[in-house]
């Protein structure tokens, strides 16, 4: 018992350490934001140093009973990536996030289910070439290594006004989708773990998961492709893969808003 007591102080005083040294960090991006807003700073370096910052809270959080904030950085590296240039994005999108980050340091708890669900769906989303924030179509979810794809993907979609998850783990997938309720669901065909096909068969076999939209970006050929649900789309990486790719989010929303 006593050492049972001895680890259970300890990871209390390892949490109380990981939310110290979280005010200090969101209070550090603060800055880096009002030297970005007043032009003082250079961008790119204070970019840099937010990313840095929200990368190592959002590894602090899942280790110490916080994974709110995880996701929370984790979305606000989505927005930063789905953004295409620094004159798109707006410290005033940034500092949503840091406040949302910021309010669960000072409550020093999570969030319940409900609670958690309405503060990651009312984050900002990706702006439009011309600055202005995309109204918000539906929320997504992309399961992709990172890399150039997924860019030009989370790009796209994100100029279309799609509020997007960006995971590379299908397990964090599962867990990220129960709680969001994405609208939609794309993964490409090759992935650190599994394949899109035994991927799609996780997310069928989850009752709640099952009748999301859910397409497998391919190279292959897609008349091979018979061991996913029937319920999937493959979408293939040749000359219409923008069109398709464009018909199967715009069928999700459309039957989103039909719903």
């Amino acid at each position: 018992m006593a050492d049972e007591a001895d680890f259970l102080m300890m990871i209390e005083a390892l949490s109380h350490e990981f939310l110290e040294e979280c005010q200090e960090k969101l209070d550090r991006i603060e800055g880096c934001l009002d030297d970005i807003h007043s032009g003082t700073g250079i961008v790119d370096e204070n970019q840099m140093l937010i990313k840095r910052d929200i990368h190592s809270i959002k590894g602090g959080g899942g280790s110490f009973g916080f994974p709110t904030i995880s996701k929370l950085c984790q979305g606000l590296e989505n927005y930063l990536e789905t953004t295409s240039d620094n004159q798109n994005i707006n410290v005033f999108d940034i500092a949503i996030f840091v406040d949302a980050i910021r309010s669960i340091v000072f409550d020093r708890k999570e969030p319940d289910a409900q609670d958690q669900e309405m503060l990651l769906k009312s984050l900002p989303s990706g702006r439009q070439q011309s600055g202005k924030m995309a109204i918000t179509r539906g929320v997504g979810l992309l399961i992709m290594p990172k890399g150039i794809q997924r860019k030009i993907v989370g790009q796209e979609l994100a100029q279309l006004g799609f509020k997007l998850t960006l995971e590379t783990n299908p397990i964090a997938a599962i867990d990220t989708a129960l709680v969001l309720k994405p609208d939609f669901v794309i993964v490409s065909m090759v992935n650190e773990m599994l394949t899109g096909p035994e991927i799609a068969n996780m997310f069928h076999a989850a009752t709640v998961l099952r009748h999301m939209p859910f397409a497998i970006l391919t190279a292959g050929n897609i008349n091979d492709l018979d061991d996913a649900p029937e319920s999937t789309t493959f979408i293939h990486k040749g000359m219409t893969f923008t069109k398709d790719l464009l018909m199967f989010v715009n069928a999700a929303s459309d039957n989103k808003h039909a719903a």
